[in-house]
């Protein structure tokens, strides 16, 4: 599980507005879902169309399997 997550993390780190990445579970309309996901913390959540097709986290990994939970986070020095 740690090599998965740190290829997850590699291709997803890069991505635009990307400030940390974790392990979860997803939050939907503010309700605990249970569901195990990686959680992507970006500096501001935009709409996917003000990105690049390069820098838009899919919901679900190239996996097929593995889901993803953006929010919006604090850059912490």
């Amino acid at each position: 599980m740690i090599d998965k997550r740190t290829s997850i993390a590699d291709k997803i780190i890069h991505k635009a507005n990307v400030i940390g990445i974790t392990q979860g579970t997803k939050i939907t309309n503010g309700v605990d879902t249970g569901e195990e996901c990686i959680i992507v913390e970006v500096s501001k959540k935009q709409g996917t169309s003000s990105l690049s097709q390069s820098d838009i986290i899919p919901s679900i990994l190239s996996d097929g399997v593995t889901k993803t939970d953006v929010i919006e986070g604090n850059l912490v020095f």
